[in-house]
C-alpha cells in the first residue's frame, strides 16, 4: 500500500502545474508577441517553471525503492537529466539555425519554442515511467 502515495504526489503536481503554467504561458504570450525578444522570454520563462516541476519529479522518482535498481541505488538521475538537456539544447539550436543559417532573428524564437515543446514532451514522457510503474502493482 505505500506505493499509492508516489503516484497520488505524482498526478496532483502534474494537474495543479499544468493549470497554472497555462495560464502563465499565455499571459505571456499576450503580452510579448509583439517581439522575437518577448517571444523567446516567454518560451524561456514556461520551460523554466517545467524544468523546476521536472526537477521535482526527477528527485521523487530517483529516491523511489522502485527504481533504485535501475539507478544503481544512486537516488539520483543527474546522468540521465544532464545527457537529455544536451540532447534537446543541441536539437533546438540546431533546428533554430536551420531557419536561419545563424542569424539572430526567428531562429532564435524557434530554438527557444522547440526547448519548451521538447521539455514538454519529456514530461509526458516521465509520466509513462509513472503508468508503467502502476502497471506492476497490478501484477
Amino acid at each position: 500500500m505505500k506505493k499509492y502515495p508516489f503516484y497520488i504526489v505524482m498526478v496532483i503536481c502534474g494537474i495543479a502545474h499544468s493549470a497554472i503554467a497555462g495560464d502563465e504561458y499565455a499571459r505571456c504570450l499576450d503580452l510579448n508577441y509583439q517581439t522575437n525578444g518577448g517571444l523567446i522570454k516567454c518560451a524561456d520563462d514556461e520551460t523554466e517553471r517545467l524544468m523546476a516541476e521536472l526537477d521535482k519529479r526527477y528527485d521523487i522518482i530517483a529516491h523511489h525503492k522502485f527504481f533504485r535498481s535501475w539507478n544503481g541505488g544512486t537516488r539520483s538521475f543527474d546522468g540521465l537529466k544532464q545527457a537529455w538537456l544536451k540532447y534537446r539544447d543541441d536539437f533546438c539550436n540546431l533546428q533554430g539555425y536551420s531557419i536561419t543559417h545563424g542569424g539572430e532573428t526567428y531562429g532564435d524564437v524557434t530554438a527557444a519554442r522547440c526547448r519548451l515543446s521538447e521539455t514538454i514532451r519529456f514530461r509526458e514522457e516521465l509520466e509513462i515511467l509513472v503508468k508503467n510503474y502502476q502497471k506492476t502493482l497490478k501484477k
